[in-house]
């Protein structure tokens, strides 16, 4: 069975929506995890480290 011209265009679309899509929710999911981090961090610093984590990793002025 041999592809048409139509349908080489609607896969070659279809992958490109699926990509667009999959990278949309990579860089939701990474503001997700940075809103996070922030919010940890500052618990931490208002309750003097009994709750939250330390900025482990060096970024939160740079980050929040």
């Amino acid at each position: 069975m041999e592809l048409t011209t139509t349908d080489k265009v609607i896969m070659a679309a279809s992958l490109l929506l699926i990509l667009a899509v999959a990278g949309t929710m990579d860089f939701t999911e990474r503001s997700n995890q940075d809103a996070n981090y922030c919010r940890m961090v500052e618990m931490h610093q208002d309750t003097d480290g009994e709750f939250g984590w330390p900025d482990f990793d060096n970024k939160y002025k740079d980050l929040c």
